[in-house]
């Protein structure tokens, strides 16, 4: 069976991981390496920011330098946002009022998407 994690978080959430996109690759070509299941794909899903996307699609798409198949594991650029149900009164929500919603780029339109989205949310705290 194949399949893809979804919701990790790195280094770049802050108080939530402390793990890097390389060490998640590495330890997934460990996994699959002894696995009848497939890890295909990982998604560093951070919180309310994008800053991990450059270092986790390299991690994702750089071979380990010891295998000799060269395999790699498919990125997916996210975000964890904080939905709120009134955006005119966002500063009265506590952290616990905001619902957590990962998004998920699909392509390179819903890249585009995730960026203004991001943006706007940092802009409109």
């Amino acid at each position: 069976m194949k399949f893809a994690h979804l919701h990790t978080h790195t280094i770049f959430s802050i108080k939530d991981a402390t793990a890097k996109s390389k060490d998640y690759v590495r330890l997934i070509h460990e996994y699959n390496s002894k696995s009848e299941h497939e890890i295909i794909a990982l998604a560093a899903s951070e919180h309310g920011n994008l800053f991990s996307m450059c270092k986790h699609y390299e991690a994702c798409v750089t071979p380990l330098p010891n295998d000799p198949d060269k395999k790699t594991i498919k990125p997916l650029i996210a975000n964890e946002i904080y939905h709120v149900d009134d955006l005119s009164k966002v500063s009265e929500y506590s952290y616990k009022e905001r619902y957590h919603m990962p998004l998920i780029a699909k392509d390179d339109v819903g890249l585009k998407n995730l960026v203004k989205i991001t943006t706007h949310s940092g802009i409109n705290k």
